[in-house]
């Protein structure tokens, strides 16, 4: 839960298709302190429906763009963002294996 004033500080890139909401609370969370419940208090549910998955393309171009454009903010802050990279090569790798199974004709 946030405060209404953290909407009224910090506003979503509307650059972003999908990972609008990543950006926002990854920035967010430089400023600020986090706490967090270790329970589920919601569920994900996946189908083939999903924005991430009809546009996984469109996905890996805004994380590509986001890593690029704040690659070295994050490193001189002290903060790493090899696992946003790891994610970037598994989706991209995820592309390519629907585009040979497509191709294949599976």
């Amino acid at each position: 839960m946030l405060k209404k004033e953290i909407f009224r500080k910090f506003k979503f890139n509307n650059q972003y298709q999908i990972i609008g909401d990543f950006d926002f609370f990854t920035k967010l969370s430089i400023n600020n302190n986090f706490s967090y419940i270790d329970k589920p208090l919601t569920f994900y549910r996946m189908h083939e429906k999903n924005l991430s998955k009809i546009k996984l393309k469109v996905y890996v171009e805004e994380m590509t763009h986001w890593i690029n454009k704040n690659n070295k903010m994050f490193r001189n802050l002290g903060f790493s963002i090899n696992n946003q990279k790891i994610f970037l090569l598994k989706l991209r790798i995820k592309i390519f294996f629907f585009k040979l199974l497509n191709f294949l004709g599976v």
